[in-house]
């Protein structure tokens, strides 16, 4: 069956330590996905040595956590905690100090 709902290629089921389902809302959800494959996509440039480029997709990634509504939501997951700590790792390995204080 097809589905019209543009959103239904966001969708995706977030578990908690228990494995009880978490509900997320719709755009919630959309911004979650799109983080999180920034997220993925910043740690491969990071693996390949192209910090600079790892940089954008992870402040990207950033930018899609913020607008997720939910910020409880934020955080019972540690998908937002583990890219702060992979932002800060990357303006380390840049040498851009004053971008620590920042974020």
């Amino acid at each position: 069956k097809q589905n019209s709902d543009d959103d239904s290629q966001y969708r995706f089921e977030v578990e908690n330590q228990d494995g009880t389902k978490l509900k997320i809302d719709p755009e919630d959800n959309k911004n979650l996905v799109v983080a999180m494959s920034l997220h993925q996509k910043g740690l491969k440039m990071l693996d390949k040595g192209e910090s600079e480029m790892a940089s954008k997709f992870l402040l990207e990634s950033d930018i899609s956590f913020q607008k997720v509504q939910d910020t409880g939501l934020l955080e019972r997951i540690d998908n937002y905690a583990r890219l702060c700590l992979d932002i800060m790792w990357c303006f380390l390995k840049l040498k851009k100090f004053d971008e620590l204080t920042i974020h």
